[in-house]
């Protein structure tokens, strides 16, 4: 049977009613051993198979597919639903800013069992291909000098056995690849391999167990989706209940919908079919289309185990496995699940490994599933990319975010599109909506609370370019890739400096240029943060700011490794450790006197306190009277300078420059499209300029202390309900209502 067809069938192919083909059944050894108890599932599950072979088109069919449908959604718990419920009976207090919980992390969805252990020496697996690798005649007369100096041009460093050499022209590997995905490739504008590609992709065509590590926005993906292209076409056609061939397992079902779009771009050239199995859709779509049968599976851990545990699928023919972003799939909690997918695949397999950080658990992973592996790093682990000019500025407070970022949006979005991160639902929706309605632009927010359909909705605007603003919380921060986006702003600082990495690396992608800005204020709690960044800052050759330089130094260890001359975070070689040049300079009278200056700014400090305490006295009920004063001064209005009308944004960067099939593969819409959700009304508006800019997110406005004085006195002859702070305590139950409102209908539209 040909492998390829006509591309003009690529619809048709994909089309949702296509029914499973008459490929001729094979008989399989060791089919995988039932347990002694019945699971009334499975039992339900093998009659609908039965009547699937005999009458696909009837209503009876159709009515036990809504049955399994409904089985299957309730079987599964709705976390956000759940902590939603807890959140109203749960008392209301008087702080509302939840920080996001990411919803395939959140320690209170319901666990997901991982896959029994399979005893491999009881199933006979026919041999696989999987050395593809024959080398160019240009790459072959290299010499091992050479190969060197081309590696470090490259900024490429490897460790293993037998490494092939860099390629720097995917030309170099056209007769491994084939005429039509070098086809693919000139269609959709590969020119040249990144650093991990030129490495990477030899390596992989030769069946070696890889483990990549890269700047983020390096061109992991097509690393290792080229050469899994060329192992999935090698091998025999599936048939009946096989599949897939090719496994990913990546963390987000947003990082799954985004390589699914770009496997599409190469297989539908191939005549193969690839599938998204990602949590919280359609489980019975997804499980209807890997029953027909594909070659590739893009897949979320959970999402998979259910599919296999339902018999959808089995991985008896998976022979080649990536692990995209498998740090992040273990801070998710993931680490027994997929360690339990990758004992069920046959142990001749070939694992790929790629993430743009490497902790100490992913390093035991590495030694514990892959064979012989080749490292690959390109530049340092956990490095952001050195084509991302970075910039950190140390504010006052908070107040200043707002202004300093409002100043710079024109000029911003002068170069592309914008991307601001903050640190919880509340700030995104907030932040939102002052971009509308104080600068007139076109925003979106992303977070966790959104369903998936709203999700792909917006992404799909922001591929586009509809909107010029995107809000976003860390859910966005890993693995999507929107080369649009010119600008990143970290308006709340990162939890840590592999998420600031992650953050850093939604702009210049693939080699392009890009600014990262983080706003730090000079708060004591900052100080860790700080001398991270200056740590980052450094490690990428870049100018490390004297604000920030000194927020760093007050944190202890940051400020130790300095006096002493050394890196922060480096590590000893020879006994010794790193030298860096940001500690150089630094004296004992230097020491002396910077403990001067503590000590002056400490007892400042306590005066302050003392000055708050006699403030509370004279409240009477200091705690109450000073919330109330805060909730007073936040309603009330303050006078400031009107902002000047914003620049009309270049046109040009607005053209739609991609279809909808490449914003996403029908791997995707198949499983992901008929959730009949109702579509929630759009964001995407051109709001009304106002004249008065808001104040910062989280932020007070500043009054007299006269004004705060009387604010803070306590109600008299009024009950609590009557109170400085009612207004504010009724908002907050009535918007807590309205949300409550808003997910009982979400609810009731999914089990529909």
């Amino acid at each position: 049977m040909a492998r390829g067809f006509d591309p003009d069938d690529d619809e048709a192919y994909f089309r949702d009613e296509e029914v499973p083909t008459g490929r001729t059944t094979r008989v399989r050894l060791n089919e995988p051993v039932a347990t002694t108890e019945d699971d009334p599932l499975d039992a339900f599950m093998a009659e609908i198979n039965s009547e699937l072979a005999k009458s696909a088109g009837s209503e009876a069919f159709e009515s036990k597919m809504q049955k399994a449908q409904a089985m299957w959604e309730n079987d599964t718990e709705d976390f956000v639903a759940s902590y939603y419920e807890a959140y109203e009976k749960a008392p209301v207090q008087a702080d509302e800013e939840e920080e996001e919980v990411e919803e395939a992390g959140d320690r209170r969805k319901k666990p997901i069992e991982p896959l029994p252990a399979v005893d491999h020496s009881q199933i006979k697996y026919s041999a696989v291909q999987t050395n593809f690798y024959t080398p160019h005649a240009e790459v072959a007369k290299m010499t091992n000098e050479q190969v060197a100096q081309l590696r470090v041009e490259l900024r490429v460093s490897s460790t293993g056995s037998n490494i092939p050499p860099p390629s720097t022209s995917f030309a170099h590997m056209a007769h491994m690849l084939g005429r039509e995905i070098m086809e693919a490739v000139r269609q959709h504008g590969y020119h040249q391999p990144t650093p991990i590609q030129a490495q990477a992709m030899p390596v992989a065509l030769s069946g070696r167990d890889i483990i990549g590590i890269a700047e983020t926005g390096s061109g992991k993906t097509v690393a290792y989706l080229l050469p899994m292209l060329v192992h999935a076409i090698a091998q025999p056609e599936l048939q009946k209940d096989d599949g897939p061939i090719g496994v990913v397992l990546c963390p987000t079902r947003e990082l799954a919908v985004q390589i699914e779009t770009e496997t599409y771009k190469f297989n539908k050239h191939l005549g193969m079919r690839s599938i998204t199995l990602a949590g919280g859709l359609s489980k019975l779509e997804q499980f209807k289309e890997v029953k027909r049968g594909a070659e590739i599976a893009i897949c979320n851990p959970g999402r998979l185990i259910d599919v296999v545990k339902m018999k959808g699928c089995n991985l008896q023919r998976c022979t080649y496995i990536v692990l995209d972003e498998a740090d992040r799939m273990f801070h998710m909690g993931f680490e027994y699940q997929v360690r339990s997918i990758v004992q069920n695949i046959r142990p001749s397999r070939q694992t790929l490994l790629f993430s743009a950080t490497f902790p100490p658990k992913i390093e035991k992973l590495a030694r514990d599933i892959l064979h012989q592996p080749v490292r690959i790093t390109i530049g340092e682990a956990g490095q952001a990319a050195a084509n991302v000019q970075q910039s950190v500025e140390v504010l006052k407070n908070e107040d200043e975010k707002w202004a300093w970022l409002s100043k710079r949006v024109d000029g911003m979005l002068q170069k592309g599109q914008l991307l601001v991160f903050v640190k919880s639902i509340a700030s995104a929706e907030e932040l939102s909506q002052n971009f509308q309605d104080f600068l007139g632009k076109k925003t979106e927010f992303l977070h966790g609370d959104l369903d998936q359909g709203e999700r792909m909705r917006i992404l799909k605007n922001v591929k586009k370019r509809v909107v010029d603003v995107l809000i976003a919380t860390d859910v966005a921060a890993r693995g999507l890739d929107l080369p649009s986006i010119a600008t990143v702003v970290s308006y709340d600082a990162a939890r840590d400096i592999e998420t600031h990495t992650h953050r850093v690396g939604r702009t210049g992608r693939a080699g392009a240029f890009g600014e990262a800005f983080t706003l730090l204020t000079s708060d004591e709690q900052n100080k860790k943060m700080a001398a991270l960044l200056a740590e980052n800052l450094e490690q990428a050759n870049q100018k490390v700011p004297e604000d920030l330089k000194g927020l760093a130094m007050k944190y202890g260890p940051f400020r130790a490794a300095k006096l002493e001359g050394r890196s922060f975070l480096g590590k000893k070689k020879g006994g010794k450790a790193e030298k860096s040049a940001f500690g150089i300079g630094f004296d004992a009278v230097t020491r002396q006197k910077e403990t001067v200056q503590e000590l002056a700014k400490r007892l400042d400090k306590e005066a302050d306190q003392l000055a708050a305490l006699n403030r509370q006295k004279i409240a009477g009920n200091p705690r109450q009277g000073l919330q109330g004063g805060n909730r007073l001064m936040a309603k009330s209005g303050f006078v400031a300078a009107s902002l000047a009308e914003p620049e009309a944004p270049n046109e040009a960067t607005k053209q739609d420059e991609s279809s909808d099939e490449d914003l996403f593969a029908p791997g995707v819409t198949s499983a992901f499209g008929k959730t009949r959700q109702a579509p929630r009304p759009s964001v995407v508006q051109q709001p009304t300029v106002m004249q008065q800019p808001p104040p910062a997110v989280g932020a007070r406005p500043m009054v007299s202390t006269a004004a705060l004085l009387s604010a803070m006195q306590p109600p008299v002859q009024q009950g609590f309900s009557d109170g400085p702070f009612a207004a504010s305590t009724s908002t907050r139950r009535s918007r807590s209502r309205r949300r409550s409102r808003s997910r009982r209908r979400s609810r009731s539209r999914r089990r529909r």
